[in-house]
């Protein structure tokens, strides 16, 4: 059995696109079928927004798949393979970035 791959999710189901998006990780998560997907508590409340990257590190993720944290180039930092789909269209170095039209605000 392939070893489980640790993916953090740093995106907020709340627009109909990003549950969209969301489903289709999960449905490619599904024919890989060796994803374990985190999404830390310290994402999702504001409050305990400066702990994100502590906790990232803590976990050792394989892998994020994020929108655009405000932490972004910190997280970028860490060396951890990411994919940023973006709101602005702003593509960010040394990560796999996927924009499209949708997603971006006006």
């Amino acid at each position: 059995m392939p070893e489980i791959k640790k993916v953090v999710l740093l995106i907020d189901p709340s627009r109909e696109h990003t549950r969209g998006l969301l489903n289709g990780i999960v449905k490619y998560a599904r024919i890989q079928n060796n994803w374990s997907f985190r999404r830390p508590i310290t994402y999702r409340m504001p409050k305990s927004r400066q702990k994100l990257l502590a906790v990232l590190k803590e976990i050792q993720p394989d892998g994020i798949l994020m929108r655009e944290p405000k932490e972004i180039e910190e997280i970028i930092n860490l060396g951890i393979p990411t994919v940023a789909f973006t709101y602005s269209g702003e593509k960010f170095s040394n990560i796999v970035n996927v924009v499209t039209e949708i997603g971006r605000a006006h």
